[in-house]
């Protein structure tokens, strides 16, 4: 069949025609190569983009994670206690929140002025 068809190219638009039929079917399947290999790029390309960008989105996350712990396990180790008076009377108490009752004595013992009138009340969960 394609003995006959190169015949009758040859017979009907000349001798040089098969030759650049050939030359443009060639042509067509190294065109279409190209294309396939770019597609193939692309998609790689792709790929990776999509790989870090969720890759730095869960650094990211992390990242915040590890200082939102960081900022808690500071204020956890805060020894910063409130004096609280509630009605102006001469009792004054330390609120010492995630600290212990050893911090709430230690800021009454600082107080030489109240020491008698400081109330220490220790509520364990």
């Amino acid at each position: 069949m394609e003995k006959e068809l190169r015949e009758y190219i040859s017979f009907t638009l000349g001798p040089s025609a098969w030759q650049e039929l050939l030359q443009m079917q060639a042509k067509i399947r190294k065109d279409r190569q190209e294309m396939i290999y770019k597609q193939q790029e692309k998609r790689k390309k792709l790929m990776e983009y999509s790989f870090i960008s969720v890759f730095g989105l869960v650094f990211i996350y992390l990242f915040y994670l590890f200082i939102a712990y960081l900022l808690t396990i500071k204020s956890a180790r805060s020894h910063d206690c409130t004096i609280f008076h509630p009605d102006l009377a001469t009792h004054y108490y330390f609120i010492c929140v995630n600290e212990g009752a050893g911090i709430a004595e230690s800021k009454r013992d600082q107080d030489k002025k109240h020491i008698d009138d400081t109330t220490i009340i220790v509520e364990e969960d």
